[in-house]
């Protein structure tokens, strides 16, 4: 009865239940025993946040902060609490505070390139990210921050530098390409989407999305026979997708009758 991880997770199995008020209970009755909870204060801290409380939420944030600095996902939201009421500088320095004592840590650089961009400090989301070391093991959210940051200030030729090497790192991340084509139809450069298209469908054959943008983009550059032809054949083959499963569904209810 005096240990906290019990408590949390009855509040965890009863917010897969949709039992919130319950959970809450569960929650309260571990920070009882322990008031610097984390995963209680965090919990309560942004239900707060949903209800437009963000002064409340401050308050349980800064509880556990105060013990607890450099807690990335109690940092997080206090950043989004503080922004709502005006006064994100005092968030921002504790999260520049914990990035400069985690130097090298993937995590925390994410989260200070997070806030930066979305204060809309591109260059020195850049100067955090640029340097990359380990690129098959970065996350996606790093090379599309990197890149996106890129387009903010003009720079669309290093954006793409950024798609076609994390590409070339990642030859099987799926949004690397979709993130690459999305950065060459913004620049109408219909062709070099296409090619990136079909360098997409040699790592992922027979993909749906993919074939799409294919029929896409030969219609951009007035390819109309070949996307016809493509999309008559997706069509098919939904056609008969859906057929099958019709049918299947009609074995189900004759089962069950």
């Amino acid at each position: 009865p005096e240990d906290i991880e019990g408590y949390n997770l009855a509040a965890k199995v009863y917010l897969l239940q949709k039992k919130a008020d319950l959970a809450e209970i569960e929650l309260e009755k571990a920070l009882a025993i322990d008031e610097l909870n984390s995963y209680s204060l965090i919990y309560l801290a942004t239900k707060s946040l949903n209800e437009k409380k963000p002064e409340k939420a401050i308050e349980l944030l800064e509880k556990l902060l105060d013990v607890e600095p450099n807690n990335i996902t109690a940092l997080s939201f206090s950043y989004f609490a503080h922004k709502a009421v005006n006064r994100k500088e005092i968030a921002i320095n504790k999260i520049v505070k914990a990035y400069e004592s985690k130097q090298g840590n993937t995590d925390y650089k994410l989260l200070y390139a997070k806030v930066l961009f979305s204060e809309k400090d591109f260059e020195k989301v850049i100067d955090i990210l640029k340097d990359i070391a380990n690129s098959n093991t970065i996350p996606a959210q790093h090379w599309g921050l990197l890149a996106d940051s890129y387009v903010n200030i003009s720079q669309n030729e290093k954006a793409l530098d950024t798609t076609h090497s994390w590409i070339t790192a990642q030859p099987l991340n799926r949004n690397a390409y979709l993130k690459n084509i999305s950065m060459q139809e913004n620049l109408l450069n219909y062709n070099d989407a296409l090619s990136s298209v079909e360098k997409a469908l040699e790592a992922y054959h027979a993909a749906d999305q993919f074939n799409i943008l294919r029929a896409y983009f030969q219609i951009h550059i007035k390819n109309f026979s070949l996307a016809k032809n493509k999309i008559y054949k997706l069509s098919n083959e939904n056609k008969l997708l859906t057929q099958e499963e019709d049918q299947q569904t009609q074995i189900r209810i004759t089962k069950r009758k």
